[in-house]
């Protein structure tokens, strides 16, 4: 086949929109202590994803002629992010520190289509020698429901310490974390819970 031939089809589409977010700011409080917070917020959603189911294409002969069917998908998800804390910085001696605190979430929803058909049930033809025409589908925009929810809390103490030549990292991170899967009904379906406290040095 020639590497000019169009075995797609000018139908395909893959049309994302997002929504983006993000607030950062520092507040010195004094010259030791620092107050920062950090905000984030994405809505992404892949509104129509129009190709051949599964990506691939069913040979049919030796010919170059094959078969495939349409598929009409959606992706959306949402993503919150919150972080809050303490910068503080103070000197004992030869040795100074950089202490930090921090309290963050993570919060995502992922979502599916409920009802609406994804599939076409018209099955198309073309071939690798000649190309692919395919008449114009009017697939609808599928609708949303939630599928997953996934939040993410965590609370970190770091302390980065300077004597001399030298520099050490110590502190504690422990976060806590929960995932529910839910059906196209809205019930849920299944929760994972998980909790962790995590030692950092360096």
């Amino acid at each position: 086949p020639k590497l000019s031939n169009n075995v797609s089809f000018d139908e395909a589409l893959l049309e994302e929109n997002n929504d983006l977010l993000t607030f950062n700011h520092t507040q010195h409080l004094n010259r030791h202590v620092d107050w920062f917070t950090n905000i984030g917020m994405l809505n992404s959603d892949l509104l129509h994803i129009v190709h051949q189911r599964g990506n691939v294409y069913h040979l049919l002969d030796t010919a170059g002629n094959f078969e495939f069917t349409m598929d009409n998908g959606r992706g959306p998800y949402s993503y919150r992010y919150y972080e809050t804390g303490f910068k503080m910085n103070f000197s004992a001696g030869n040795t100074s520190h950089d202490l930090v605190l921090s309290i963050d979430e993570i919060h995502q929803k992922a979502y599916t289509n409920s009802k609406v058909p994804r599939f076409g049930t018209q099955k198309f033809r073309g071939n690798l020698y000649t190309g692919t025409h395919i008449p114009r589908q009017n697939f609808p925009t599928l609708d949303k429901i939630l599928s997953a929810d996934t939040k993410v809390w965590g609370v970190s103490l770091l302390d980065y310490i300077a004597y001399d030549k030298w520099r050490f990292l110590a502190g504690v991170h422990k976060h806590t974390a929960t995932v529910k899967n839910y059906n196209v009904a809205g019930k849920q379906t299944k929760r994972v819970d998980s909790n962790a406290l995590c030692p950092v040095y360096g």
